[in-house]
């Protein structure tokens, strides 16, 4: 919000839905979503398993948002 651009830019991949390209940036950057929150929602049995991870691959590491606003926009935090 601080630098007007959006942080999470989701990507078309074939095979993967871009809401679902758009989770797992988030998750890499802000970590693990509640599993009650992952899997109560009204599509979450179309992203998330019944113990809230991703259907279609987990982050394997956590990305500072820091290194995201440097590397995708050049902003010195």
């Amino acid at each position: 919000m601080m630098t007007n651009n959006f942080l999470f830019k989701p990507k078309k991949i074939s095979g993967i839905k871009k809401d679902e390209d758009h989770l797992f940036q988030m998750i890499t950057a802000l970590g693990p979503i509640d599993k009650d929150f992952a899997t109560t929602g009204k599509y979450s049995a179309e992203l998330f398993n019944n113990k809230g991870k991703l259907l279609k691959g987990s982050p394997k590491e956590l990305v500072p948002i820091s290194r995201t606003l440097i590397e995708e926009y050049g902003y010195e935090v």
